[in-house]
């Protein structure tokens, strides 16, 4: 038997939603977010550059915060990483755009403006630029129109998508933003200025 699932017309604010600013309560564009098993909301809270886990008083800017269920829109946020003003420390963010977090609560960022991917350990007060760390990463590399893979401990990439300059066939990407795989290793990448996703599958699946 197959269930529809149907959502409420009306949504209910869990985080901002007191106009664009920069408080504990408030958002500027956010992009990215994440949900963990926890229902615990990573954003990412693009021009006030920080991602927040949703609750604490600290007011600087370029944090990642967190918001855990059960909270409303009118508590604060968690600094898990970053406050401290934007720039290219290991304690600080630059317009961040994504992030992942994975099962024992480190947070990935996709440090926008620094060119680069950080990792936060839970309770960390610095982050640390990573190429590889458990299993692989994946970045989607916009200005390079390609997507590359670090495997642990590497100290470069390895073009696993495009780069070859921007275009449409299909062997090209156009300002690749977001990424996926699937249990097959097969990548889905959001090909941006080409308006369209594309599929990388693995050798063993062509």
């Amino acid at each position: 038997m197959i269930y529809q699932i149907k959502w409420k017309k009306n949504g209910t604010p869990i985080a901002g939603g007191h106009g664009s600013g920069s408080d504990l309560n408030q958002l500027r564009q956010p992009q990215g977010l994440f949900v963990d098993n926890d229902n615990t909301i990573y954003i990412v809270d693009y021009q006030n550059h920080r991602i927040v886990q949703w609750k604490s008083a600290d007011t600087e800017k370029n944090e990642v915060r967190r918001w855990t269920e059960g909270e409303d829109a009118n508590s604060n946020g968690t600094i898990v990483a970053g406050g401290n003003d934007a720039g290219n420390n290991l304690n600080q963010l630059n317009s961040p755009s994504s992030i992942f977090v994975d099962e024992n609560y480190s947070v990935y960022i996709s440090d926008h403006k620094n060119h680069r991917i950080m990792k936060w350990r839970k309770g960390a007060q610095t982050g640390m630029i990573v190429a590889g760390g458990s299993g692989q990463i994946c970045v989607g590399d916009c200005a390079n129109h390609r997507v590359v893979c670090w495997n642990e401990g590497s100290s470069e990439g390895t073009i696993v998508a495009g780069g070859i300059g921007p275009g449409e066939s299909s062997d090209k990407l156009s300002s690749p933003t977001g990424i996926s795989f699937d249990i097959k290793g097969n990548i889905y990448v959001s090909d941006h200025n080409n308006h369209r996703v594309q599929k990388f599958a693995t050798d063993n699946n062509q």
